[in-house]
């Protein structure tokens, strides 16, 4: 299937038959939603990556779908250059081919590991602001009303069933007329980002993206996913995640701010959505097995929940100068 998948390569690309390329595979999941990709080179330059999926064809399709509602929320904005974009699909010997975009740039996974402030919050600080201008671009597509809201929460419940629609938490959620669904990422970690330098060149894996998604979880998820890498220990990264948890904690909370004054969404309503993560991070550790995940977003829900309105303070005040 390589060398069918090399040809076709040459003729999306308009380049001669018979052109020097050549692939490297990496495997993926091997799950049967996941996908085996083809890094494919011409001349030793970048040309375009195949992915094939392990198993039904219409992960393709909705790998794909998924990937132009990303854009299409917000077509016509610069945001929408820095999205991992689709060239083609194609039937290639009988599989339905997904052809992207190759984009370079380092993984920011690369950059948080290594454990220094100065550089892991450069580029913390740059991935959450590029999530706000995505919010902010998409804005059209948020929806604030109760049904909305419930709907989402209601999609949720299939994967989680501990949610309660009458804990205090989603009332506020669902009640706050701040609070909002819209297109949400679904995996926005720190091996999903490709940097140059400190900046967003693309952001990569929207199989989990949604139109009717939670966009401050996405956000929540990115601090929590960094704090993770940069501290390890788990009495450390919740530490980190306040104000008073040195230069890493004094970003998180002018990332917060500011995702909140540019959003129009409350502190109060930001933190009414924390439990939110954690429970769509369990309901996929428990999907995955994932044991020391779980008991990390439980121990975050727990804070979250116990901690309401201690974070909502902390939150709310002037965000201390990075030491």
């Amino acid at each position: 299937m390589i060398q069918s998948i090399l040809r076709e390569s040459l003729v999306l690309l308009g380049l001669p038959a018979g052109e020097p390329v050549e692939a490297i595979l990496h495997p993926g999941s091997r799950s049967e939603e996941g996908f085996v990709s083809f890094f494919i080179y011409h001349e030793g330059r970048p040309l375009c990556i195949a992915k094939v999926p392990r198993g039904d064809d219409a992960n393709t399709e909705f790998e794909a779908s998924s990937l132009q509602a990303a854009a299409q929320a917000v077509a016509g904005t610069p945001i929408e250059r820095t999205l991992d974009r689709i060239l083609d699909t194609r039937v290639v010997d009988g599989r339905l081919v997904l052809f992207k975009e190759f984009r370079t740039g380092r993984p920011a996974a690369q950059v948080i590991a290594t454990k220094r402030d100065a550089q892991v919050v450069p580029v913390f600080t740059s991935v959450a602001t590029w999530w706000t201008d995505y919010v902010e671009a998409s804005r059209p597509h948020h929806l604030f009303d109760t049904d909305s809201k419930t709907a989402a929460l209601r999609s949720m419940l299939e994967s989680s069933t501990e949610i309660d629609l009458e804990s205090r938490w989603v009332r506020s959620f669902l009640d706050a007329p701040s609070s909002f669904v819209g297109p949400s990422h679904g995996d926005l970690v720190p091996a999903n980002v490709l940097m140059q330098g400190t900046t967003v060149e693309t952001v990569i894996d929207f199989e989990n993206f949604t139109m009717t998604g939670f966009p401050a979880a996405d956000l929540v998820g990115w601090i929590v996913s960094t704090a993770t890498r940069r501290f390890g220990r788990q009495a450390d990264l919740v530490s980190a995640l306040l104000p008073d948890g040195g230069a890493f904690g004094a970003a998180v909370t002018t990332c917060i701010q500011g995702y909140c004054a540019r959003t129009a969404c409350s502190i109060e309503s930001f933190v009414d959505q924390l439990p939110l993560y954690s429970h769509r991070s369990l309901s996929i550790a428990a999907r995955w097995g994932l044991d020391r995940e779980t008991r990390l977003h439980r121990d975050l829900l727990g804070r979250f929940v116990e901690r309401r309105d201690a974070l909502v303070q902390a939150w709310a005040i002037q965000s201390p100068s990075p030491s």
